[in-house]
C-alpha cells in the first residue's frame, strides 16, 4: 500500500478554470508536434492543436516545474521533485503553501523548518543521537557490511545496502513513487537521487515510468494514448469538459493511434460526441441480449400491467400483485381458460395490447441501429485482415501490369480509406438511434447514406480477381473512388461538427 493517496484523476472531472498547471515548454526542444485540422463550420476551421509527447519529454517537463519551485524557493532539487509529486504538480498552489507556512510544507515529506536559521534543515535522527558503536551492525538484518556497503538518506537512519535494495525494489514494484524511509516512524521521503543510487536498473526506469503516470493523471490537460505497449502522451489545452457537448476531440499520437481526448476511448469516434458515445456501449453491452431476453421471457399482467417473470414450465400464472390467475401464453382468464391449450394454439394479432406493440418496436428500432452498427465494426475488422492480405495483391498487380511497388499501393489506400470510413460509418448509426426525428436527422440520414454507398462500392472493387480485369483501368477507377469516399467521409464529419456547434441536433435523452 502507497504512503501516499494515489487515486487516478480523470483529467475532464475539474473545472474548466486554470488549474494551476504549467502549460509545457514548447520552446526548441526536440519533440513531436502533431497538429489536425476538422472543420466545424463553413466559414471558419476550429484547429484542435496538441503536442505529441514521448517519455523523455514528460520527465523533461517534470523536471522543469521542479526547477521553477528551486529558483523561487531556494530548496534543493531533489527536496523540490518530491514537493511537486506530493502536490500534484500544482506549482502555483506548492509555492503559495510554502511562502505561507515553509514548516508545515516540508513536514508533509518528513523534513522540517529550521526557525532559528531561517532555513531548511534535515530531520535528526535517533541513530544520529546516539554514540555510534565500534562496529555497524544493520538494523533490519542484523549483518555487518563491508565498508562502504551502508546507506543513510538526510534522516540520518543507516542500513546496509542490500537491504536498501531489496526494499526500494518491492516499494517500486508496487507502484510507489513516493517511498519512506526504512527507519522506523521515519516520515521522510527519500529523493529520487536516493532511490537511483539504491534500487536497481529495472526498479529505477519502473521508478520513472510510475512518476511520468502520476504526472500525466494530475494534469488536465495530458493522457496518455490508450493503445497497448505505447508510451505516448498527448498534450492539448483546447479542451474542457464544457466543450465536449458540442466537440469530438479526435487526437493522434507520433504513432498516428487515433483517440478521444475528451473520454480516453482508443477510437475516432467521431461525429457522435462522448456522453453519447458512452451511453451507447453501455447501451450495447447490457440490452444486446437483454432486450430479447425480457421479450421472451416476462409478460404484463392482463390486469393491473405488472410484468411478471416465468420461472417454472407451467402456463397458470398468478400475478403476486394483485393475484389474477391467468395463462402465459394466450393471457385468457385461467377460470375461463383452465387447462384446456386448444384455445389458445392459434395467434391472433389483435390479442397484442398497444403497450406490446410499443415494446415491440421500441425492440426492433433498437435491433436496426444496433445490427448495423455491429455490421460496420465487423466489417471493419474484416477490411483490416483485408489490409494484411494486400501485399500479396500487390505482388500480383505489379505482375500483372507492371506498375512500381509505389504505384502498386492504390489498394493499400483504398483498405485503409475504407477502413476509417466504416469506424465513422457505426458511429453515426449510435447517434441516429439517440437523435429525434425531424428534419436534421433527415438530413444526416442522406448523407450517412451516401458514405454507406460509396464505401460498399469500394469494398466490392477490392474483391475483384486481378487476372480478370485491366489493372490500369481498375487502379484508376479505385484511386477515383478511394478519393470519392473520403469526400464523402469528410462531408459526414464536417456537417456533424458543424451541427454540434450550432446546436442543430435534438437528442432523446438528456446530456446534462
Amino acid at each position: 500500500m502507497s504512503d501516499y493517496d494515489e487515486d487516478d484523476v480523470d483529467y475532464l472531472g475539474g473545472s474548466d478554470e486554470d488549474d494551476g498547471f504549467d502549460s509545457p515548454d514548447t520552446g526548441d526542444d526536440d519533440h513531436d508536434y502533431v497538429t489536425r485540422t476538422f472543420a466545424v463550420k463553413e466559414e471558419a476551421k476550429k484547429e484542435l492543436e496538441y503536442e505529441s509527447l514521448n517519455p523523455e519529454r514528460i520527465l523533461q517537463i517534470i523536471e522543469g516545474d521542479a526547477q521553477k519551485v528551486v529558483n523561487i524557493s531556494g530548496l534543493e532539487l531533489g527536496i523540490c521533485q518530491i514537493l511537486c509529486r506530493v502536490n500534484r504538480w500544482n506549482t502555483e498552489h506548492l509555492l503559495d503553501k510554502y511562502m505561507d507556512s515553509p514548516g508545515s510544507t516540508l513536514a508533509t515529506i518528513g523534513d522540517r523548518w529550521s526557525a532559528s536559521q531561517d532555513c531548511y534543515a534535515p530531520p535528526p535522527s535517533k541513530r544520529v543521537r546516539r554514540n555510534q558503536p565500534a562496529e555497524f551492525v544493520c538494523d533490519i538484518c542484523c549483518m555487518t557490511p563491508d565498508e562502504g556497503e551502508t546507506f543513510k538518506p538526510r534522516c540520518g537512519h543507516e542500513f546496509c545496502k542490500d537491504c536498501w535494495g531489496y526494499y526500494l525494489d518491492t516499494k517500486v514494484t508496487e507502484g510507489e513513487c513516493l517511498i519512506k524511509c526504512m527507519g522506523e516512524a521515519c516520515k521522510v521521503v527519500l529523493v529520487d537521487s536516493d532511490v537511483k543510487a539504491n534500487c536497481s536498473e529495472k526498479s529505477w526506469r519502473l521508478y520513472q515510468k510510475l512518476i511520468s503516470q502520476m504526472f500525466v493523471k494530475s494534469n488536465s490537460h495530458l493522457r496518455f494514448c490508450p493503445f497497448p505497449e505505447c508510451d505516448q502522451a498527448v498534450s492539448c489545452r483546447d479542451v474542457s469538459e464544457s466543450s465536449l457537448n458540442t466537440l469530438v476531440p479526435t487526437v493522434y499520437c507520433v504513432n498516428e493511434h487515433p483517440f478521444c481526448f475528451g473520454c480516453g476511448m482508443d477510437c475516432d469516434h467521431r461525429p457522435v460526441i462522448c456522453k453519447v458515445a458512452a451511453i451507447w456501449l453501455r447501451s450495447a453491452k447490457e440490452d444486446s441480449g437483454t432486450s430479447q431476453w425480457l421479450k421472451a421471457n416476462t409478460r404484463p399482467c392482463p390486469k393491473c400491467k405488472q410484468m411478471i417473470e416465468k420461472n417454472g414450465g407451467c402456463n397458470r400464472i398468478m400475478c403476486q400483485n394483485c393475484k389474477h390467475q391467468f395463462c402465459w401464453v394466450c393471457k385468457a382468464d385461467w377460470s375461463s381458460h383452465g387447462y384446456n391449450n386448444s384455445t389458445c394454439n392459434a395467434f391472433k394479432e389483435s390479442d397484442k395490447a398497444d403497450y406490446e406493440l410499443e415494446a415491440g418496436s421500441k425492440l426492433e428500432r433498437w435491433l436496426h441501429y444496433f445490427d448495423r452498427y455491429n455490421n460496420h465494426e465487423l466489417s471493419a475488422r474484416l477490411d483490416e485482415q483485408l489490409y494484411e492480405r494486400t501485399e500479396e495483391k500487390i505482388v500480383e498487380v505489379q505482375k500483372a501490369s507492371g506498375l512500381s511497388w509505389i504505384q502498386a499501393q492504390f489498394m493499400k489506400n483504398a483498405v485503409v480509406e475504407l477502413t476509417q470510413c466504416r469506424t465513422t460509418l457505426k458511429w453515426t448509426y449510435s447517434m441516429a438511434f439517440y437523435m429525434k426525428a425531424g428534419n436534421s436527422k433527415e438530413m444526416f440520414e442522406d448523407i450517412q447514406a451516401d458514405l454507406e454507398k460509396s464505401v460498399e462500392d469500394l469494398s466490392q472493387m477490392l474483391e475483384i480477381e486481378i487476372e480478370d480485369i485491366n489493372v490500369a483501368e481498375l487502379r484508376q477507377k479505385m484511386i477515383d473512388k478511394t478519393v470519392y469516399v473520403r469526400k464523402r467521409r469528410d462531408i459526414v464529419l464536417e456537417d456533424t461538427a458543424k451541427g454540434l456547434q450550432d446546436g442543430r441536433w435534438e437528442w432523446m435523452i438528456a446530456l446534462d
